[in-house]
C-alpha cells in the first residue's frame, strides 16, 4: 500500500500541523509482473480515515513508471480526465479518463 498524507504546517511549525488529505493506493494483486491494477481512496481535510473519493487504475506499467505517476493516475481517475496540455479536473468527474500511459 502507498499512503500519501498532505499536511499544512503554518509557518513551518510542525506542532501546528493540519491534515489536508490522505491518499491510499492498494495493489489488488490481479496484475502481472509488469502491469498492476490499483484501487485508491482519498480523504479530505481533517478526516484522514473518511473516504471522500475512490478511483481505480488498471494496466499501470509498474516497471516503467513510478509512485508519483501512479498517484497522478489515481488522482486523475478520481477527479477528472486528461486533456491535451494537462489535466482537466472539473467537467468529467466520475467518468474514466483516457489512460496516460
Amino acid at each position: 500500500m502507498i499512503v500519501v498524507t498532505v499536511e499544512l504546517w503554518p509557518g513551518g511549525d510542525e506542532a501546528r500541523k493540519r491534515h489536508l488529505g490522505t491518499a491510499r493506493i492498494v495493489n489488488d494483486a490481479t496484475g502481472t509482473a509488469t502491469v498492476g491494477h490499483y484501487d485508491a481512496t482519498f480523504s479530505k481535510r481533517g478526516s484522514p480515515t473518511s473516504v471522500w473519493r475512490r478511483s481505480r487504475v488498471t494496466n499501470f506499467p509498474r516497471k516503467r513508471l513510478g509512485a508519483w505517476d501512479l498517484l497522478c493516475a489515481a488522482l486523475v481517475a478520481a477527479l477528472g480526465g486528461l486533456e491535451p496540455g494537462g489535466l482537466r479536473l472539473s467537467a468529467r468527474r466520475g467518468q474514466p479518463p483516457r489512460e496516460p500511459f
